[in-house]
């Protein structure tokens, strides 16, 4: 066996494990070198051991092989040889895949150059390494000179091997592709408008290779925001599906259309129905599809019912979460049946049926086949609902008896402790955490911060806690990933977790005293609260009703009845007049309107 092929060195690979496949190699290297080193018979070898260690993805170690056996090459048939060419092209491929795109790209040119003095601007080796420059300057996000060189790729070829040659088409595609990845659609829809004109007349309408340049078209159409034309271009196409059935390509149709229509309800304001619509006909089009994969229609199914429940539809939800759990229990992996479960005891919580929920969780957590992952994140979901059940105690023996590995779990701890009023026990859980939550902190060490703030507020440590909430407000504004000072402080004030640390912050100034600048605060809460999440929303109200307490305690009686009149009036509107909230709001009026009088 030469091992000059790939499918030989795949063999090879196969029948042998990489680490005996590399001693064969070196075996017959050093067996070619016996009678004369660097010899055409030792390169070759040398060339397949390359290829084998860029199969292996051991990319760097290729690549000085690759170098070694281009000077090689060069010693025995020249510079200018194919051979030697050839392996300098190699060289920059394994160099690119080892992440030094820049030097690839710099010795691209230099091979160019050499490889058009040798065999001409329009040889096949001349086009590849014109294709690999277009990659490389796209990968390095130079997307103006990619796109440059790829419309001069495409025309070159277009003149040396006509319209309708594989490569003339592959670069129009490369060269929409590109613009699309620019933004420039217009520019992409005429490339693929092309490709498809050349391949309706080369390789026919019903290819696979027509048919997805087609979806391209609509795809692009959408994105130009022509939805009527993108809607009639994906109709006609998913026509010819059901004639001519597809269904890994009926798949990516229906998921990048699902796409546009999430997007025109974005950005545009397309009735949410309409996208219920796409979302109920892609479903129906895959299970009529005899070819489609049942996981494809599985991830569809998850995605139509993750969209109901997040839009507060949950007895839908709840359906669609429980057909997934029928069809995953029978072929699907443990963890994915413990999501589904975690969804449906979501549904059910959401639907008042909270026993239900727990019943579901406990014995979904029964699945010893799931990874440890799976089930914690599953046991923090059943803590939950049994500390909204007032079963604290079995919500915190529940995550005693899961090893502490994680900072999820021990915080998931932690709020159990808190949740039953043991403050104390919460703190002693979450302070041997702070220290490593502020190196490099993650959500769970965000929240782990954010509980020891609780943590001393409850046992009155004022102090404290302000200090606890303004180092988490510091580090929370850090994190942002951005270096303008105006563009970061107008991301904090979009983010709800850091009003929530703002809110916090201003509520241990008041305990302090200090009232004029927990007011200020406070205000600034309450407008960025309003603006970004609605002033209905909870955090809205909760912020509003500290306004108004601190106001009251301030001695202001009037201001405080106005503001407790204002959030009777949304209370009872949102909450219903009888809800808990609403009762407590209405006999602090009272109360204020009592010593007024």
């Amino acid at each position: 066996m030469s091992f000059e092929s790939r499918d030989e060195l795949v063999h090879l690979l196969q029948t042998e494990g990489p680490e005996r496949a590399l001693e064969i190699l070196d075996e017959r290297i050093a067996e070619a070198s016996l009678h004369e080193a660097g010899s055409p018979d030792a390169t070759r070898t040398l060339a397949a051991k390359a290829s084998l260690l860029y199969l292996l993805d051991r990319d760097e170690e290729a690549a000085d092989l690759w170098a070694q056996v281009a000077r090689q090459w060069a010693e025995l048939h020249g510079a200018d040889s194919s051979e030697a060419l050839g392996a300098r092209t190699e060289w920059i491929l394994a160099t690119a895949f080892s992440g030094e795109l820049d030097a690839a790209l710099v010795e691209s040119s230099t091979l160019l150059h050499d490889i058009e003095r040798a065999f001409g601007p329009d040889s096949p080796t001349a086009f590849r390494v014109r294709e690999i420059r277009v990659r490389l300057t796209a990968d390095l996000d130079r997307h103006p000179q990619a796109l440059e060189l790829a419309e001069d790729l495409r025309e070159r070829r277009i003149a040396a091997l006509g319209p309708l040659h594989p490569d003339s088409i592959r670069s129009h595609r490369m060269t929409a592709g590109i613009a699309a990845a620019q933004g420039d659609y217009e520019r992409a829809l005429e490339g693929y408008r092309a490709a498809l004109i050349a391949l309706e007349q080369s390789e026919g309408p019903l290819a696979e290779s027509t048919l997805d340049t087609r979806e391209d078209v609509a795809f692009l159409l959408g994105m130009l925001e022509r939805f009527d034309d993108s809607e009639i271009a994906y109709t006609d196409l998913l026509d010819v599906l059901a004639e001519h059935p597809n269904g890994e390509l009926l798949a990516t149709v229906l998921r990048r259309r699902l796409a546009l229509f999430e997007r025109g309800e974005e950005e545009l304001g397309l009735p949410a129905s309409t996208v219920d619509e796409a979302y109920t006909d892609a479903l129906s089009r895959l299970e009529a599809a005899p070819d489609a994969e049942n996981a494809v229609i599985l991830a569809l199914r998850e995605r139509w019912a993750a969209r109901l429940s997040q839009s507060n539809r949950h007895a839908p939800a709840l359906y669609q979460f429980r057909l997934l759990d029928d069809e995953l229990a029978r072929t699907g992996e443990p963890d994915s049946v413990l999501a589904i479960r975690g969804a449906i005891a979501l549904s059910l919580r959401e639907l008042g049926a909270l026993d239900e929920a727990i019943e579901v969780l406990r014995a979904a957590l029964n699945l010893a086949e799931a990874s440890s992952s799976a089930r914690e994140s599953l046991a923090i979901q059943l803590s939950q609902d049994l500390t909204a059940r007032g079963l604290h105690e079995e919500s915190i023996a529940l995550l005693q008896g899961f090893p502490f590995g994680e900072g999820s779990i021990l915080n998931a701890l932690a709020v159990a402790h808190i949740q039953a009023g043991q403050y104390a026990e919460a703190e002693a859980v979450l302070e041997p955490l702070q220290d490593a939550a502020t190196e490099h902190p993650t959500a769970t060490d965000l929240r782990i911060l954010g509980n020891l703030g609780v943590v001393a507020c409850e046992l009155g440590r004022h102090s404290l806690a302000r200090d606890r909430w303004i180092r988490l407000l510091e580090i929370e504004v850090a994190n942002i990933p951005v270096t303008g000072t105006s563009r970061r402080q107008e991301i904090a004030n979009a983010d709800p977790d850091i009003l929530r640390t703002r809110f916090n912050l201003a509520r241990e100034r008041w305990h302090l005293g200090e009232i004029r600048r927990a007011l200020h605060e406070l205000d600034d809460v309450i407008e960025c609260r309003d603006a970004v999440l609605g002033e209905d929303h909870p955090d809205a109200l909760a912020a509003r009703s500290l306004r108004a307490l601190i106001t009251r305690q301030s001695g202001d009686l009037r201001e405080a009845a106005t503001r407790y009149r204002a959030l009777l009036e949304d209370r009872s509107r949102i909450l219903g007049a009888d809800h808990p909230r609403t009762l407590l709001t209405a006999r602090a009026l009272s109360e204020i309107e009592g010593d007024l009088a």
